[in-house]
């Protein structure tokens, strides 16, 4: 799974190594990539979170965390949408009901100049995936 989860980022654009999902790297692909993982684990394999921790080598505390921050992101950010979407199309595993196509601009507080907005992803097209 770990695999198809790089690869699905890879095909994004986003470049991370099945190691780098494993290691101990904060940058935000890497965590991206593990909740990512964490969640397709827990909603899909049924998993516990124990068991989660056990095979990524993560306190099941971390695997709660990062799996809440991964469904935040799935909810809000299209481009994480599309990357998951990816996965669980590979991997021939059902989409939850409550991931609908994103249609809108996400847009974020730019942290330099908060005085504008910066948009993060506009998807206006899912039929690529």
């Amino acid at each position: 799974m770990i695999d198809r989860v790089t690869c699905a980022m890879s095909e994004a654009g986003v470049v991370v190594l099945p190691d780098e999902v494993l290691g101990k790297k904060r940058l935000r692909p890497h965590v991206m990539a593990r909740g990512m993982v964490y969640f397709i684990a827990r909603e899909h394999l049924k998993m516990s979170y124990p068991a989660i921790g056990k095979a990524i080598r993560r306190h099941h505390a971390s695997i709660i965390h990062g799996e809440a921050v991964v469904v935040n992101d799935i909810e809000t950010n299209a481009f994480v949408a599309s990357i998951y979407k990816r996965v669980i199309h590979e991997l021939d595993f059902k989409a939850p009901s409550w991931i609908k196509p994103c249609e809108r601009v996400i847009v974020a507080e730019d942290k330099v100049r908060r005085d504008r907005p910066r948009v993060i992803h506009v998807d206006t097209d899912d039929a690529q995936l």
